[in-house]
């Protein structure tokens, strides 16, 4: 949600349910800075590491990532 509100966009897309669903598994998100370019990187950082492939390496609570995004500034 934060990468579409801050682009635009959806992190992914395609023709068909099926080519979207094999992005979102197989694919990493694009940086959002390639569609917004005033994204700053420690905001690029929350979000690429929210939308990580493996569940360990994500955000293991709404506390970590709040924390995340209030030392941003």
């Amino acid at each position: 949600m934060l990468f579409e509100c801050l682009t635009r966009r959806l992190p992914f897309d395609a023709d068909t349910t099926f080519a979207l669903i094999a992005k979102h598994l197989e694919e990493e998100p694009p940086d959002p800075r390639t569609i917004n370019p005033d994204v700053p990187e420690a905001l690029v950082q929350v979000i690429l590491k929210a939308m990580a492939k493996e569940p360990a390496d994500r955000y293991q609570t709404a506390v970590q990532m709040h924390d995340a995004l209030a030392a941003i500034g």
